[in-house]
């Protein structure tokens, strides 16, 4: 039997391998704009993420050797190898030691540097022997650093007492309030140094250069150890009433960024890897004030970032709390007492992730009414301040749900139609389209509340703050040197928020905080920003500004710390 011809002419068969092409040349055209897309999410500026390798070309050490910064005469103490040798980062790493006599507690200044005195004038202390008041036999003379435009020294006297009855031996120095009495560096310096790295960005390594270019020797592994000296004496008093005035904000605004630590453990006491993608993280909660401008922040360090974590972080919380989409506020406001307000622009992010390399198409669509209700809001925003909160609140939610609800309805009747259909949903455009439905209520919560808005930008932005300090002193050593560093940023943030010069509170905070019992909530409450005057540190800047070499001096200044 014979078959029958084909009847298709070559034009034809010519026809329907160029249309052939062409499907697969617009086919290869998308793949391409969506690999274009990829590269430009991967290398565009959306992230302050480190790369392993940067890691290996500078270190801080995290100093927690007092001993170290209080006396000169410790035989041993830590040597500093990580900044040229990269086996901090070995499991197998051993510490050496080396001898450094007075390199951490003596400094050698010129005899006609500047020096301000201040006489610290106490109450007579009673003989433990015999119950005798004592009586002033000398005075024990205490000299620290300053920095000012230029360098001067702050000379601190302390009345000495003695029991008249006694033999002479039984000798006394009243206890000061000032934390950093027994060290060479002032609390208004240790303040500055603070304020450098952790808002101006500067490490330690940097601020090391340039005490060495202006003559001071100051070591970084000096300003560390007194870093983490002053935080341990703190942190556990100050941080939970700093916490306690963060709850008492309206809102929270939060936000979590991972950062690198090299030694961190698990429970069972084994070596993690430093892996700050999953390992360790820094969380900020960001509270903002009935007016909706920002307050106290506090940063915490976390070896996860687990649902429970997070629903620990927000426990008892009765207030507003606003983030982005992590499963893990989720969870927390289920078990935990806070209303939960999404983020829409990181709802929209998924929607330019959708539309990228398109001019058309529903996520095309989608962003064009996200960027109205943007434009509609900061219209209202402009507004913030100038009218009533009830007139806030009820004008903006009249002009922005009506938009909301029309959107929702839009993608509704999409989703419908494309399963009437049987059509398939390109799938970066589901997702764009299943966040925003399945986070509806959560994405205009923020209309019912005056000090809320439609986004977590305020809290990624002091996150991002954060992390681009982190991109210079790039990994902290141990869990506990992160904790440090997360409570004196808090602290900063706070202080920048409320207007408040963060180095002279950070002095003020120095230099009254050694007296505080540890426990008395209400006196650490009073040493928080804005619970405080700062009339002692204007004072003693006065004092610096004035001070003049002293007359006859020749000899040079050894600045020593105790017991020296």
């Amino acid at each position: 039997m014979k078959k029958k011809a084909n009847n298709i002419s070559k034009e034809q068969a010519l026809e329907m391998q160029i249309k052939l092409l062409k499907e697969n040349i617009k086919q290869l055209e998308k793949e391409n704009a969506d690999l274009k897309a990829q590269l430009a999410r991967k290398y565009r500026r959306t992230s302050e993420a480190i790369s392993s390798d940067q890691l290996l070309l500078f270190n801080e050490a995290e100093f927690n050797v007092e001993d170290g910064i209080l006396n000169d005469n410790s035989d041993d103490l830590p040597e500093d190898n990580s900044a040229a040798d990269t086996s901090v980062l070995s499991d197998k790493a051993k510490r050496k030691y080396v001898k450094r006599k007075s390199q951490y507690s003596m400094l050698n200044l010129p005899a006609d540097m500047p020096v301000t005195v201040i006489h610290n004038q106490g109450k007579a202390p009673v003989c433990d022997s015999c119950g005798t008041t004592k009586v002033k036999v000398g005075e024990r003379v205490h000299d620290t650093i300053v920095k000012t435009t230029s360098y001067s020294i702050v000379r601190r006297i302390t009345d000495v007492y003695e029991c008249p009855k006694c033999d002479g031996s039984v000798k006394s120095t009243p206890k000061t309030d000032n934390i950093l009495e027994n060290t060479v560096v002032d609390p208004l310096m240790l303040a500055d140094i603070l304020n450098s790295k952790f808002n101006m960005g500067v490490p330690l390594y940097r601020q090391e250069r340039l005490f060495k270019e202006q003559g001071v020797k100051i070591t970084r592994h000096l300003m560390s150890a007194l870093i983490m000296y002053v935080g341990k004496k703190i942190i556990d008093n100050l941080e939970p009433v700093l916490e306690e005035e963060v709850f008492k904000m309206p809102l929270i605004n939060a936000d979590e960024t991972p950062m690198k630590v090299i030694k961190l453990y698990d429970e069972d006491g084994n070596k993690k890897a430093p892996n700050s993608r999953e390992n360790s993280f820094i969380i900020g909660r960001i509270g903002v004030d009935d007016n909706g401008s920002p307050g106290y922040s506090i940063f915490t360090f976390s070896d996860n970032r687990r649902n429970q974590t997070i629903a620990d972080l927000f426990d008892k919380y009765p207030g507003l709390v606003q983030t982005d989409g992590l499963s893990g506020y989720t969870f927390a406001e289920k078990n935990c007492s806070f209303t939960h307000i999404g983020c829409l622009v990181h709802c929209r992010r998924k929607c330019i992730e959708a539309s990228e390399g398109r001019t058309k198409g529903v996520a095309v669509e989608m962003k064009k009414r996200y960027a109205k209700i943007f434009h509609e809001e900061g219209k209202w925003e402009d507004l913030r301040g100038t009218i009533s909160k009830e007139e806030f609140v009820e004008g903006r939610k009249a002009a922005l749900l009506p938009l909301f609800e029309d959107m929702k309805a839009w993608l509704e009747e999409v989703v419908k139609q494309a399963k009437e259909t049987g059509a398939e949903i390109e799938n970066k455009t589901s997702i764009a389209i299943n966040y925003f439905l399945d986070r509806y209520d959560e994405l205009t919560r923020f209309l019912d509340y005056y000090c809320a808005n439609s986004n977590n930008n305020r809290a990624e932005q002091f996150v991002r703050k954060w992390k681009i300090n982190l991109n210079n002193f790039l990994f902290c050593i141990t869990e506990t040197g992160a904790d440090v560093s997360a409570f004196f940023f808090s602290l900063i943030t706070s202080c920048r928020n409320l207007g408040i010069n963060p180095t002279d509170y950070l002095a003020h905070l120095f230099l009254n905080c050694n007296m505080v019992k540890s426990g008395d909530r209400e006196a650490w409450r009073a040493l928080l920003p804005g619970k405080c005057k700062l009339d002692d540190v204007i004072e003693l800047r006065k004092k610096i500004a004035e001070a003049k070499p002293l007359e006859g001096r020749t000899e040079p200044y050894v600045l020593r710390g105790r017991n020296n």
